[in-house]
């Protein structure tokens, strides 16, 4: 027996001005603080809501609810809102919902929520400016809303600058040419930006910070949200016949990546987002000096840069060292200075309980951890010289690998796509593999040694499923092929002239530089990064430094090949090594980003495009927000057999 699509029925009204003037007396259209209105709207309707420029209600503003794509990502949304018994002129021309003239709106008419998608809300065009003769072609707003079929007849919507800025940010990395083309095939990573939206406003006020924002959560920094918001408010409440600078160098200023400048605000603040260090106090500038219209908190100065994160703290966090991602978006984190192992939810959440999971009391000291594709949580036990085994479900004990040969300080560990765990061994100066079925590991197939390795204290497998291991004595990278027990590299290892103090190796497993990737080596010792082709041959002569990278402890790979490496001082930082076309190039400075980091080790890239740091200064984790190109989780699922 087949059932019907639920289809949700409505018809597509504008509320008329005059049911609600006695309700909008006295409400000011000049400077101040946003006061949010919340007017009744006539029974039966899906979705209100109004749409204000600051303190200026968007009049004719074109309405519309998109679907976020499942597409490849980047590609095209899909417009809900296509036909009605009446339209209206707004904009460019005749559409079913515009805003009325003191920015109301309603949306009563047929959309689809069949599939139950994630959904987005816009305001284009329209104008702010009563005796404005022409409507802004540069005005955008948005809200990002979730589930389709949460959308409820009391769903009320305040979209301005805050809700545009919060949903920017976290569909940053899903958003293509404009705010039209969001999508993304990975439905979990998709809804997990949305629920993140919550986390950053609350889309009914129309102000920051969310209703769904974690008690241990703190918005760093604390002001940049409502700041962004009034620096892209010059441009939404201009006259572009008299003002229409004030858009144009706003454009300029949030370029993509490629040097495109947006038409609309929705589509530069992404860009920023993905941009952060751009002219960070030029776009500040843009703030009105006089009448901003969100107050605190706000930002008294330039922040260093425009990037966004939460800051999680927990009592179970003690000098939090690795970070892994889950398929479902969940970070889990080893407390080096602890007894366990943290469970962070995608939005911030701690889900491992106060004390964290503790293994039973298997987990002392612990620093690597990785997931498998069976969503298996290995651990690299350093304090005990252990392997430990966890349920990715209930951070319950499955296995712990107590007398396995060569199992001296482990510091690190990797998971190849047959769910073979590779462990490297600092003090045993060996790798170690443990082979896995169903999930559990039940066997080890011995030591791979021999005068190659020195203090092995990172570990990493590349697309051909070739191992490579940092070597801390050495000052060296070694690759080790999964299938035999022969080196790949040379006796000596892999270097170039600059590589001292290794921290941590990553392999490049998204597609775009070979057959088997690039790897790269955090080389704490120069405060640089060394780059290698898949044959363990130097990808230049010195090491690639700059970009505020200094003392690098940890370094990660996004969807775009673009390296991402923790600079481990107190004042700490990300930086960001840029890959075009396969050819990577040293950091400019001006992609350094940071903020409230200290000491950070452990860095991982999740689906949703975030950055997700273990900062062991002040035991903390913080998350990076549409900062990066989103990959797949768990890592194991894209690293070979």
């Amino acid at each position: 027996m087949t059932s019907t699509p639920r289809r949700i029925k409505n018809t597509i009204t504008v509320t008329a001005a005059a049911g609600i003037a006695l309700l909008l007396a006295g409400c000011a259209t000049g400077g101040g603080l946003y006061t949010p209105d919340q007017s009744p709207f006539p029974a039966g309707a899906k979705i209100t809501g109004r749409a204000m420029g600051g303190q200026n209600p968007v009049n004719g503003g074109v309405v519309q609810l998109y679907a976020v794509g499942s597409g490849a990502n980047k590609s095209a949304a899909t417009a809900l809102i296509t036909s009605a018994s009446t339209t209206r002129t707004g904009g460019t021309g005749t559409y079913p919902v515009v805003t009325n003239s003191n920015g109301y709106f309603s949306i009563t008419g047929d959309y689809d929520c069949t599939g139950n998608p994630q959904v987005y809300l816009t305001i284009t065009y329209g104008k702010t400016i009563p005796a404005a003769t022409a409507n802004n072609s540069y005005l955008g707003l948005m809200a990002a809303l979730g589930s389709c079929t949460a959308l409820q007849s009391t769903t009320f919507i305040n979209v301005n600058e805050v809700t545009t800025v919060a949903g920017g940010y976290v569909l940053a990395p899903f958003m293509g040419v404009d705010y039209a083309h969001v999508a993304n095939p990975n439905a979990t990573a998709v809804s997990n930006a949305m629920a993140m939206a919550a986390n950053l406003v609350d889309s009914s006020a129309g102000s920051a910070p969310g209703p769904a924002l974690p008690a241990n959560t703190t918005v760093t920094p604390a002001g940049l949200i409502n700041s962004l918001a009034n620096a892209i408010s010059s441009c939404i409440n201009s006259d572009p016949n008299s003002d229409a600078s004030l858009c144009t160098t706003l454009a300029g200023l949030a370029k993509n990546s490629g040097g495109t400048a947006p038409t609309d605000m929705i589509t530069a603040v992404a860009n920023i987002a993905s941009n952060p260090g751009n002219n960070v106090g030029t776009i500040f500038n843009q703030i009105p000096s006089v009448g901003a219209p969100f107050g605190s908190p706000s930002l008294s100065s330039a922040p260093q840069d425009w990037s966004l994160s939460l800051k999680y703290s927990d009592a179970s966090l003690v000098a939090p060292y690795g970070v892994a991602i889950d398929a479902s978006g969940n970070a889990w984190v080893t407390n080096e200075g602890g007894l366990s192992v943290t469970k962070i939810a995608a939005n911030g959440a701690i889900l491992s309980g106060s004390t964290g999971y503790t293994g039973g009391g298997a987990l002392i000291g612990p620093q690597g951890v990785a997931i498998d594709n069976n969503g298996i949580v290995w651990v690299a036990n350093t304090a005990t010289n252990t392997v430990v085994e966890l349920n990715g479900s209930t951070g319950t004990l499955v296995n712990s690998f107590v007398s396995v040969p060569n199992l001296v300080a482990p510091t690190a560990i990797a998971i190849d796509s047959g769910n073979n765990a590779w462990v490297a061994n600092l003090n045993g100066n060996t790798i170690v593999k443990i082979t896995s079925g169903g999930g559990v590991g039940t066997a080890v197939s011995g030591a791979r040694s021999g005068g190659s390795f020195n203090q092995p204290n990172s570990i990493a497998v590349d697309k051909g499923g070739n191992i490579w291991t940092s070597n801390l004595g050495y000052g060296n990278v070694v690759e080790f092929s999964n299938a035999s027990a022969e080196l790949s590299s040379t006796t000596t290892g892999d270097t170039d002239s600059n590589t001292i103090s290794p921290a941590a190796v990553v392999a490049d497993t998204t597609g775009n530089s070979g057959t088997n990737g690039n790897v790269w080596l955090a080389s704490t010792g120069t405060s640089a990064l060394d780059g290698f082709n898949n044959s363990g041959a130097a990808l230049a002569a010195t090491s690639y430094s700059g970009g505020g990278i200094s003392a690098p402890l940890g370094v990660a790979i996004d969807g775009s090949s673009a390296v991402w490496t923790t600079n481990g001082v107190t004042a700490g930082s990300l930086s960001k090594l840029a890959a075009t076309s396969g050819t990577y190039a040293a950091a400019n400075p001006s992609t350094g980003v940071g903020g409230a980091l200290n000491t950070p080790v452990g860095v991982a890239v999740d689906a949703s495009g975030n950055v997700w740091t273990a900062n062991s200064g002040d035991n903390t984790v913080s998350e990076f927000i549409g900062l990066a190109t989103p990959v797949t989780t768990p890592l194991a699922a894209n690293v070979g057999p």
